[in-house]
């Protein structure tokens, strides 16, 4: 059986894992995010100005994302959403949630 501090230890790890993996979730939401928008090109030489299903398609990845940093600090014994790292990715990538939404 496992120490207490060995328990410390790997709840710690676990903890920080979590923090990287809701970094590099909302990391993938902001790309997907800004691929969405530059779908929406002006109309070139006989390009359409939409790029309908390249999107639609990102705008889903972008939200599939989002939704999994969501739910992992759901799960998390700290605050996750309070950390600096995740405070600023989410500062990007609201605005650009909302510019999805204009679209």
């Amino acid at each position: 059986m496992a120490s207490d501090a060995e328990f410390v230890r790997l709840m710690e790890q676990h903890q920080a894992l979590l923090r990287q993996f809701v970094v590099i979730e909302l990391d993938l939401a902001i790309t997907f995010c800004e691929r969405a928008l530059t779908a929406y090109q002006p109309y070139r030489a006989g390009r359409p100005a939409v790029q309908e299903d390249t999107f639609t398609r990102n705008v889903g990845n972008a939200k599939t994302a989002y939704l999994s940093a969501m739910r992992a600090m759901e799960h998390s014994d700290e605050n996750i959403a309070e950390n600096a790292e995740v405070v600023r990715r989410m500062l990007k990538l609201q605005p650009l949630l909302a510019d999805l939404k204009q679209d």
